[in-house]
Protein backbone atom coordinates (compact mmCIF):
# COMPACT_ATOMS: atom_id res chain seq x y z
CA UNK A 1 0.00 0.00 0.00
CA UNK A 2 1.44 3.33 -1.02
CA UNK A 3 0.99 6.23 1.19
CA UNK A 4 -0.59 9.23 -0.43
CA UNK A 5 -2.43 12.68 0.29
CA UNK A 6 -5.52 14.03 -0.51
CA UNK A 7 -3.64 15.99 -3.71
CA UNK A 8 -2.05 12.70 -4.96
CA UNK A 9 -5.05 11.09 -5.04
CA UNK A 10 -7.13 14.35 -6.68
CA UNK A 11 -4.29 13.69 -9.16
CA UNK A 12 -5.24 10.13 -9.83
CA UNK A 13 -9.12 11.00 -10.04
CA UNK A 14 -8.32 13.69 -12.24
CA UNK A 15 -6.11 10.97 -14.65
CA UNK A 16 -8.83 8.31 -14.38
CA UNK A 17 -11.36 11.30 -15.75
CA UNK A 18 -8.98 11.67 -18.35
CA UNK A 19 -8.55 7.85 -19.71
CA UNK A 20 -12.09 7.48 -19.85
CA UNK A 21 -12.60 10.39 -22.11
CA UNK A 22 -9.86 9.22 -24.56
CA UNK A 23 -11.50 6.20 -24.79
CA UNK A 24 -14.96 7.45 -25.95
CA UNK A 25 -16.14 9.78 -28.89
CA UNK A 26 -15.59 13.15 -29.03
CA UNK A 27 -19.23 14.02 -28.21
CA UNK A 28 -20.00 12.23 -25.29
CA UNK A 29 -19.39 13.91 -21.92
CA UNK A 30 -17.87 12.49 -18.83
CA UNK A 31 -18.13 13.35 -14.97
CA UNK A 32 -17.46 12.31 -11.71
CA UNK A 33 -20.17 10.92 -9.51
CA UNK A 34 -18.57 11.57 -6.62
CA UNK A 35 -15.54 9.00 -4.66
CA UNK A 36 -14.39 6.96 -7.36
CA UNK A 37 -17.87 6.65 -9.53
CA UNK A 38 -17.52 8.11 -13.36
CA UNK A 39 -20.24 8.35 -15.43
CA UNK A 40 -20.29 8.74 -19.45
CA UNK A 41 -22.61 9.86 -21.42
CA UNK A 42 -22.47 8.53 -25.17
CA UNK A 43 -24.85 10.76 -27.09
CA UNK A 44 -26.77 9.88 -31.01
CA UNK A 45 -27.68 6.75 -31.96
CA UNK A 46 -25.00 4.33 -30.41
CA UNK A 47 -25.67 0.34 -31.02
CA UNK A 48 -26.23 -1.63 -28.33
CA UNK A 49 -22.67 -3.90 -29.00
CA UNK A 50 -20.93 -0.15 -28.81
CA UNK A 51 -21.52 -0.06 -25.19
CA UNK A 52 -19.60 -3.29 -24.59
CA UNK A 53 -17.00 -2.11 -27.40
CA UNK A 54 -16.02 1.40 -25.15
CA UNK A 55 -16.71 -0.64 -22.31
CA UNK A 56 -13.54 -2.80 -22.39
CA UNK A 57 -11.76 0.02 -24.06
CA UNK A 58 -11.81 1.43 -21.02
CA UNK A 59 -11.17 -1.31 -19.21
CA UNK A 60 -8.40 -2.01 -20.73
CA UNK A 61 -6.88 1.69 -20.50
CA UNK A 62 -7.43 1.88 -16.94
CA UNK A 63 -5.34 -1.27 -16.44
CA UNK A 64 -2.30 0.20 -17.51
CA UNK A 65 -0.27 1.73 -14.33
CA UNK A 66 -0.26 5.43 -13.39
CA UNK A 67 2.75 7.36 -12.26
CA UNK A 68 1.99 9.71 -9.24
CA UNK A 69 4.92 11.28 -7.75
CA UNK A 70 7.27 8.15 -8.91
CA UNK A 71 5.66 5.54 -7.91
CA UNK A 72 3.21 2.92 -9.91
CA UNK A 73 -0.42 2.68 -8.72
CA UNK A 74 -2.70 0.17 -10.38
CA UNK A 75 -6.33 0.59 -10.37
CA UNK A 76 -9.39 -1.69 -12.14
CA UNK A 77 -12.54 -0.49 -13.36
CA UNK A 78 -15.97 -2.15 -13.24
CA UNK A 79 -18.91 -0.45 -15.35
CA UNK A 80 -22.46 -0.87 -15.63
CA UNK A 81 -24.43 0.10 -19.22
CA UNK A 82 -27.85 1.30 -19.42
CA UNK A 83 -29.76 2.49 -22.46
CA UNK A 84 -32.64 5.44 -23.34
CA UNK A 85 -35.01 2.17 -24.24
CA UNK A 86 -38.14 3.81 -24.17
CA UNK A 87 -39.94 7.17 -24.31
CA UNK A 88 -40.06 8.86 -20.76
CA UNK A 89 -37.16 8.10 -19.32
CA UNK A 90 -35.45 10.27 -16.95
CA UNK A 91 -31.69 11.17 -15.97
CA UNK A 92 -33.19 9.37 -12.63
CA UNK A 93 -33.80 6.63 -14.08
CA UNK A 94 -30.68 5.78 -16.44
CA UNK A 95 -28.09 6.52 -13.65
CA UNK A 96 -30.51 3.92 -11.58
CA UNK A 97 -30.48 1.61 -14.46
CA UNK A 98 -26.75 1.93 -14.73
CA UNK A 99 -25.82 1.62 -11.11
CA UNK A 100 -27.76 -1.52 -10.98
CA UNK A 101 -26.14 -2.90 -13.93
CA UNK A 102 -22.45 -1.87 -11.77
CA UNK A 103 -23.57 -3.79 -8.82
CA UNK A 104 -24.24 -6.59 -11.21
CA UNK A 105 -20.71 -6.16 -12.73
CA UNK A 106 -19.15 -6.01 -9.38
CA UNK A 107 -20.55 -9.27 -8.12
CA UNK A 108 -18.81 -10.70 -11.04
CA UNK A 109 -15.69 -9.30 -10.47
CA UNK A 110 -12.50 -6.86 -11.45
CA UNK A 111 -12.96 -5.50 -14.85
CA UNK A 112 -16.27 -6.60 -15.63
CA UNK A 113 -19.08 -4.62 -17.50
CA UNK A 114 -22.68 -5.70 -17.66
CA UNK A 115 -25.80 -4.12 -19.00
CA UNK A 116 -28.71 -3.52 -17.33
CA UNK A 117 -31.89 -5.68 -17.61
CA UNK A 118 -35.23 -5.80 -16.44
CA UNK A 119 -34.22 -9.04 -14.30
CA UNK A 120 -31.74 -7.01 -12.00
CA UNK A 121 -34.78 -4.44 -11.12
CA UNK A 122 -36.92 -7.20 -10.43
CA UNK A 123 -34.52 -8.85 -8.24
CA UNK A 124 -33.00 -5.95 -6.51
CA UNK A 125 -36.75 -4.96 -5.92
CA UNK A 126 -37.60 -8.35 -4.41
CA UNK A 127 -34.47 -8.22 -2.06
CA UNK A 128 -35.29 -4.62 -0.83
CA UNK A 129 -38.78 -6.32 0.10
CA UNK A 130 -37.77 -9.22 1.60
CA UNK A 131 -34.94 -7.06 3.72
CA UNK A 132 -37.88 -5.00 5.19
CA UNK A 133 -39.88 -7.69 5.62
CA UNK A 134 -37.37 -9.99 7.77
CA UNK A 135 -37.79 -8.38 11.37
CA UNK A 136 -41.85 -8.55 10.99
CA UNK A 137 -41.85 -12.26 9.99
CA UNK A 138 -40.67 -13.29 13.35
CA UNK A 139 -43.39 -11.36 14.68
CA UNK A 140 -46.31 -12.16 12.26
CA UNK A 141 -45.09 -15.99 13.03
CA UNK A 142 -43.65 -16.84 9.03
CA UNK A 143 -40.01 -18.60 10.36
CA UNK A 144 -41.20 -22.01 10.58
CA UNK A 145 -38.67 -24.97 12.06
CA UNK A 146 -38.69 -28.47 10.42
CA UNK A 147 -35.96 -31.03 11.80
CA UNK A 148 -34.35 -33.80 9.84
CA UNK A 149 -33.79 -36.88 12.22
CA UNK A 150 -30.32 -38.33 12.03
CA UNK A 151 -30.56 -42.26 12.73
CA UNK A 152 -27.72 -44.80 13.40
CA UNK A 153 -27.07 -46.70 10.68
CA UNK A 154 -26.40 -50.03 12.72
CA UNK A 155 -29.43 -49.84 14.94
CA UNK A 156 -32.11 -47.32 13.43
CA UNK A 157 -32.16 -45.46 16.63
CA UNK A 158 -33.12 -41.87 15.75
CA UNK A 159 -30.99 -39.38 18.66
CA UNK A 160 -30.59 -36.86 17.13
CA UNK A 161 -32.06 -34.04 14.41
CA UNK A 162 -31.03 -30.97 12.40
CA UNK A 163 -33.28 -27.85 12.49
CA UNK A 164 -34.05 -26.23 9.33
CA UNK A 165 -35.13 -23.09 8.70
CA UNK A 166 -38.26 -22.32 6.37
CA UNK A 167 -39.56 -18.70 5.87
CA UNK A 168 -43.24 -18.73 4.50
CA UNK A 169 -43.64 -15.73 2.77
CA UNK A 170 -47.43 -14.27 2.39
CA UNK A 171 -46.72 -12.89 -0.88
CA UNK A 172 -43.30 -14.84 -2.36
CA UNK A 173 -44.21 -18.22 -0.89
CA UNK A 174 -41.17 -20.31 0.39
CA UNK A 175 -38.00 -18.77 0.56
CA UNK A 176 -35.16 -20.90 0.59
CA UNK A 177 -32.60 -20.20 3.38
CA UNK A 178 -29.96 -19.75 0.20
CA UNK A 179 -31.75 -16.34 -0.47
CA UNK A 180 -32.48 -16.16 3.33
CA UNK A 181 -29.59 -16.03 5.13
CA UNK A 182 -27.63 -13.55 3.17
CA UNK A 183 -29.99 -11.06 3.52
CA UNK A 184 -30.60 -11.65 7.02
CA UNK A 185 -26.37 -11.12 7.25
CA UNK A 186 -26.38 -7.53 5.23
CA UNK A 187 -29.38 -6.69 7.05
CA UNK A 188 -27.74 -7.08 10.54
CA UNK A 189 -31.19 -9.26 11.08
CA UNK A 190 -29.55 -12.83 11.56
CA UNK A 191 -28.83 -12.23 15.19
CA UNK A 192 -32.83 -11.73 15.95
CA UNK A 193 -33.57 -14.59 13.52
CA UNK A 194 -30.47 -16.73 14.87
CA UNK A 195 -32.20 -15.99 18.23
CA UNK A 196 -35.30 -17.21 17.22
CA UNK A 197 -34.16 -20.50 16.18
CA UNK A 198 -31.56 -21.30 19.24
CA UNK A 199 -34.59 -20.81 21.67
CA UNK A 200 -37.39 -22.85 19.34
CA UNK A 201 -35.14 -25.58 18.88
CA UNK A 202 -34.41 -25.46 22.59
CA UNK A 203 -37.74 -25.55 23.52
CA UNK A 204 -38.32 -28.76 20.70
CA UNK A 205 -35.41 -30.67 22.78
CA UNK A 206 -36.54 -29.54 26.10
CA UNK A 207 -40.31 -31.28 24.93
CA UNK A 208 -38.50 -34.02 23.48
CA UNK A 209 -36.50 -35.08 26.57
CA UNK A 210 -40.06 -34.22 29.11
CA UNK A 211 -41.24 -37.20 26.71
CA UNK A 212 -38.90 -39.81 27.27
CA UNK A 213 -35.90 -38.95 25.11
CA UNK A 214 -33.38 -37.83 27.57
CA UNK A 215 -30.35 -38.21 25.11
CA UNK A 216 -31.93 -35.73 21.93
CA UNK A 217 -29.78 -33.17 20.62
CA UNK A 218 -30.71 -30.48 17.41
CA UNK A 219 -28.00 -29.56 15.75
CA UNK A 220 -28.69 -25.52 14.52
CA UNK A 221 -26.86 -24.05 11.86
CA UNK A 222 -25.20 -20.66 12.82
CA UNK A 223 -23.69 -17.89 10.56
CA UNK A 224 -19.99 -16.42 11.18
CA UNK A 225 -22.27 -12.99 12.03
CA UNK A 226 -23.77 -14.64 15.08
CA UNK A 227 -19.54 -14.89 16.46
CA UNK A 228 -19.01 -11.29 16.35
CA UNK A 229 -20.49 -10.20 19.09
CA UNK A 230 -20.90 -11.56 22.88
CA UNK A 231 -24.70 -10.97 22.85
CA UNK A 232 -25.84 -13.81 21.18
CA UNK A 233 -23.48 -16.11 22.94
CA UNK A 234 -24.93 -14.95 26.54
CA UNK A 235 -28.81 -15.40 25.04
CA UNK A 236 -27.65 -18.47 23.90
CA UNK A 237 -26.87 -19.49 27.48
CA UNK A 238 -29.31 -17.75 28.91
CA UNK A 239 -32.37 -19.57 27.03
CA UNK A 240 -30.42 -22.72 28.35
CA UNK A 241 -30.16 -21.96 32.12
CA UNK A 242 -34.23 -20.25 31.92
CA UNK A 243 -35.26 -23.92 30.34
CA UNK A 244 -33.44 -25.85 32.82
CA UNK A 245 -31.35 -27.76 29.35
CA UNK A 246 -28.33 -29.58 29.24
CA UNK A 247 -25.43 -27.69 26.51
CA UNK A 248 -25.40 -31.61 25.05
CA UNK A 249 -28.88 -30.96 23.85
CA UNK A 250 -27.96 -28.64 21.59
CA UNK A 251 -25.20 -28.81 18.81
CA UNK A 252 -24.31 -25.84 16.85
CA UNK A 253 -22.52 -26.81 13.22
CA UNK A 254 -20.72 -23.77 11.49
CA UNK A 255 -18.59 -23.36 8.48
CA UNK A 256 -14.44 -23.50 8.36
CA UNK A 257 -14.90 -19.61 7.69
CA UNK A 258 -15.76 -19.17 11.35
CA UNK A 259 -12.65 -20.78 12.51
CA UNK A 260 -9.97 -19.41 10.11
CA UNK A 261 -11.06 -15.93 11.21
CA UNK A 262 -9.63 -17.13 14.40
CA UNK A 263 -9.63 -13.96 16.42
CA UNK A 264 -9.96 -13.70 19.94
CA UNK A 265 -14.00 -12.93 19.95
CA UNK A 266 -14.57 -16.25 18.21
CA UNK A 267 -11.86 -17.97 20.27
CA UNK A 268 -13.87 -16.82 23.67
CA UNK A 269 -17.43 -18.17 21.84
CA UNK A 270 -15.90 -21.48 21.81
CA UNK A 271 -14.68 -21.96 25.13
CA UNK A 272 -17.88 -20.87 26.66
CA UNK A 273 -19.47 -22.62 24.53
CA UNK A 274 -17.56 -25.96 25.54
CA UNK A 275 -17.74 -24.65 28.98
CA UNK A 276 -21.53 -25.15 29.10
CA UNK A 277 -21.31 -28.66 27.21
CA UNK A 278 -22.25 -27.21 23.50
CA UNK A 279 -20.93 -29.33 21.20
CA UNK A 280 -19.44 -27.55 17.81
CA UNK A 281 -19.25 -29.00 14.28
CA UNK A 282 -18.04 -28.15 10.76
CA UNK A 283 -20.52 -27.70 8.23
CA UNK A 284 -19.94 -28.64 4.69
CA UNK A 285 -16.27 -29.02 5.16
CA UNK A 286 -14.24 -27.83 2.06
CA UNK A 287 -16.98 -25.88 0.49
CA UNK A 288 -16.85 -22.62 1.72
CA UNK A 289 -13.54 -21.58 0.04
CA UNK A 290 -11.33 -22.60 -2.96
CA UNK A 291 -7.91 -21.42 -3.30
CA UNK A 292 -7.25 -18.76 -4.92
CA UNK A 293 -4.58 -15.89 -5.06
CA UNK A 294 -5.01 -12.30 -6.07
CA UNK A 295 -2.31 -10.06 -6.48
CA UNK A 296 -3.66 -6.30 -6.76
CA UNK A 297 -1.81 -2.95 -5.92
CA UNK A 298 -4.50 -0.90 -3.93
CA UNK A 299 -4.73 2.95 -4.23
Amino acid sequence: MIPVGHEVGDSLLCSVGVRIKSCLPESSHVARLGGDEFTAILCGHQGRELGGFYSKRIIAELSRSFSLEGNLVHVSACIGIARLSQMGMTEGDMLRHADLALYEAKSRGLGEYKYFTEKMSLRVNREVRLTNDLLSAIVNGEFELLYQPIGHTGSGVVKKAEALLRWHHPEFGLISPLELIPLAERSGAIDEIGLWVFETAAKQAKLWCSRGYPDIQISINASPVQFRCYGQLYSWLRILDDLELDGNAILIEITEGVILEGNADIQYAFERLHDRGIELALDDFGTEYSLCLICESLT
